[in-house]
């Protein structure tokens, strides 16, 4: 009893510092994007498969009213094109996310990435680094809005991208959030046992390939997720959408843009299933 009560007290204390529908403390996803979709018949054609599996640890420092999130992962891709490009990529990463309240209106965050991506996890160039920064803005008690940069050296050069965070909660059932352009998630409480959600999705990723070469995944996502929870806080997930802008491009190590081969690949549907533990904040 004594347990289950700071575990609450911890979760409550966590929300007052940064606001979102729901907390994944681990998770694991796979996705298959099948050679099939409404994308252009002169684009190559293609199919991936990506897998991901990560947990959240959240340490809370009340005397300063912060939030220290490590949020360790493994992700894999399969990529397979029909002009012979068959490409099996992984990554690893450990990202810190550090959450800070001022007071009842301003705050800022700030994520530090650490990652590994590569074809060969034994490899010693495939470091990234990266850092997200926001500045937290409590408009009321249903909306918030986050104005930040996101900077990550890619391997082929500096990448900086503008972000505008939200999140809006107009009513009980419908919850808004996410990193605009990056993400959006917009959800609805169907019933106490299931949600419906809409997601836009931005992946943009760059794995080496040998010590000189790189390839780069840039691609949208949309799609419509039903959550069930199976128990309180374990979760069963499935999504299926359509990608959008799929592109593949292969260069030189740290040449901007300078691409020995670049694919429009055909955008086709994709289907997601999910498992997690989850807490929900809102």
């Amino acid at each position: 009893m004594k347990y289950k009560l700071l575990v609450i007290l911890l979760l409550l204390n966590i929300n007052r510092v940064y606001s979102q529908a729901y907390v994944d403390l681990a998770s694991v996803r796979k996705a298959y994007s099948p050679e099939f979709g409404l994308g252009s018949t002169q684009s190559q054609k293609n199919n991936t498969e990506y897998l991901f599996t990560g947990i959240n640890i959240p340490l809370q420092f009340k005397k300063i009213d912060l939030i220290l999130t490590a949020s360790p992962y493994y992700e894999s891709w399969h990529i397979k094109s029909y002009d012979s490009l068959n490409f099996n990529l992984k990554g690893v990463g450990f990202p810190i996310t550090v959450n800070k309240k001022f007071n009842d209106k301003w705050g800022f965050g700030t994520t530090l990435f650490f990652r590994k991506n590569t074809d060969d996890l034994g490899t010693n160039y495939s470091t990234q680094i990266g850092v997200l920064g926001t500045l937290n803005y409590t408009v009321n008690e249903r909306l918030k809005v986050k104005p930040g940069l996101y900077y990550n050296k890619e391997f082929w050069g500096n990448f900086f991208l503008p972000i505008v965070g939200i999140e809006y909660y107009p009513n009980e059932k419908l919850k808004i959030w996410g990193n605009v352009p990056a993400n959006l998630f917009v959800e609805r409480k169907m019933n106490k046992n299931w949600y419906l959600s809409f997601i836009l999705r931005g992946i943009n990723n760059s794995y080496t390939l040998t010590e000189k070469e790189y390839l780069y995944i840039n691609e949208t996502q949309i799609g419509i997720v039903s959550d069930w929870y199976v128990l309180k806080n374990f979760v069963v997930a499935v999504e299926a959408g359509h990608s959008l802008f799929r592109n593949i491009r292969t260069g030189a190590m740290n040449f901007n843009k300078a691409y020995i081969l670049e694919e429009n690949m055909r955008n086709n549907a994709y289907f997601r299933v999910s498992t997690s533990y989850r807490i929900r904040l809102q």
